[in-house]
């Protein structure tokens, strides 16, 4: 197929099979597409800019270098699809099925991927800044499948209550993200920007976080029990009613942080700074502290119960209503 016109006159008449076809560097702006079949079709690029292409089916299709900006691609489908270096500004993909999509260095600024499946996609590169993903999938299926976001630009990004089980997420850019509820179970975090995320109820259990920034972050009544936050920069942080139990936070920096009602049950505090920590109503039961530093911390009605504390800081800390190692309560 040649032309512009031979396309949408066959579409019009009722024809809606493109699978295959070489439609690359056609001009389709602002084209009403919904729910054609351009499987396998080489559309490489091709300029689809705020076109209307809900319910496609581009399976397997060729969409590098595509102009699909301000496109409507609501429920497509577009499973193993190529559209690296893709422009998709500002581009609606609600609901999508992206699957094993090459997404490298695309540009998905302000992009809508709310409850879209990027389950094995690799986001290598991607610019997402600004982007929501509220309830998207990209969690982990097997070892060896898994999205790939190293390297992407996330800042800003929307993703809340999205599924990101096992996602490779190290290294990446997620300052000021919004991951509230959002599942990261599993999650790779080494040294991941995160000053200033809001991780409210979001759920990190066995994530691996070591080194990441987590400046001015909300992770009020987050979960992350067995996780790794060795070496994390906690400073500013709001940590209220946070689950924190068998995590390692040797050398992280807390201090002044706010801890009231923490969970830090066999938590590994070793050389952390917490001076000046608000550790009010906190469980520390059975956690190491050596050698850590609670200089002026605020241990109000705290649990120390068994706790390692022969070799910490604790000159000028507060101790009322405080559950000792030995089980005696201090007045």
């Amino acid at each position: 197929m040649d032309n512009v016109e031979e396309l949408m006159a066959s579409y019009n008449n009722g024809h809606k099979d493109f699978s295959g076809l070489c439609l690359a560097g056609l001009q389709l702006p602002k084209a009403d597409l919904i729910g054609a079949n351009f499987s396998k079709a080489d559309l490489e690029r091709t300029d689809l800019m705020f076109s209307y292409l809900s319910r496609v089916n581009l399976q397997q299709a060729n969409l590098s270098h595509a102009n699909l900006s301000g496109v409507n691609l609501n429920q497509a489908n577009l499973i193993y699809s190529n559209l690296s270096d893709a422009n998709l500004h500002g581009a609606s993909l609600q609901g999508a099925d992206l699957r094993g999509a090459d997404l490298t260095l695309a540009d998905l600024f302000d992009v809508n991927l709310a409850d879209a499946d990027l389950r094995n996609a690799d986001l290598s590169g991607a610019n997402l800044t600004g982007a929501c993903l509220r309830g998207a999938n990209l969690r982990q299926e097997l070892r060896s499948e898994q999205t790939i976001l190293r390297g992407a630009h996330l800042r800003q990004v929307d993703m809340r209550g999205a599924n990101l089980k096992g996602a490779d997420l190290a290294c990446v850019d997620l300052s000021g993200a919004n991951l509230s509820e959002a599942f990261l179970k599993d999650a790779d975090l080494r040294n991941a920007n995160l000053s200033g995320a809001n991780l409210k109820g979001a759920s990190l259990a066995d994530a691996q976080l070591e080194g990441a920034n987590l400046r001015y972050a909300n992770l009020t009544r987050t979960r992350a029990q067995r996780s790794n936050l060795a070496g994390c920069d906690f400073t500013g942080a709001n940590l209220k009613g946070v689950n924190f139990t068998d995590t390692r936070l040797c050398g992280a920096q807390l201090f002044q942080i706010v801890m009231v009602d923490a969970r830090l049950l066999r938590a590994d505090l070793s050389r952390a700074n917490l001076s000046g920590a608000d550790l009010t109503q906190a469980d520390l039961t059975n956690a190491y502290l050596g050698r850590t530093n609670l200089g002026e911390a605020n241990l109000t009605g705290a649990i120390l119960f068994k706790a390692e504390l022969s070799s910490a800081n604790l000159a000028d800390a507060k101790f009322a209503g405080t559950t000792m190692p030995d089980g005696k309560v201090i007045d």
